[in-house]
């Protein structure tokens, strides 16, 4: 999104590298960390059906091995009808 919104500003594309390679990204966005036992884990704070789907096919994408385990929660009191749609996209 980021490249788009340049590219539409005119910058031109083979200075945006310059630009982007010091971004520490949106924090709790897709945030890529390798625990000590080598294995990837992922922070997205996903809040719909359809940003955890997007989540979930993005690592699928990536991942070498195929495995993916996901792991989320619900907190207290907040839109609760959207929780039956996000399961159904978790569980696929």
């Amino acid at each position: 999104m980021a490249i788009a919104t340049v590219q539409q500003l005119g910058v031109p594309i083979n200075s945006v590298n310059t630009y982007l390679k010091d971004s520490k990204g949106v924090h709790d966005r897709f945030e890529h960390y390798i625990l000590p036992n080598n294995i990837g884990v992922v922070i997205d704070y996903a809040h719909t059906s359809e940003s955890v789907d997007s989540c979930l096919r993005t690592l699928a994408r990536l991942t070498t091995n195929g495995n993916i385990s996901s792991i989320f929660g619900f907190t207290g009191k907040r839109d609760k009808t959207k929780r039956p749609f996000i399961l159904e996209k978790a569980l696929l």
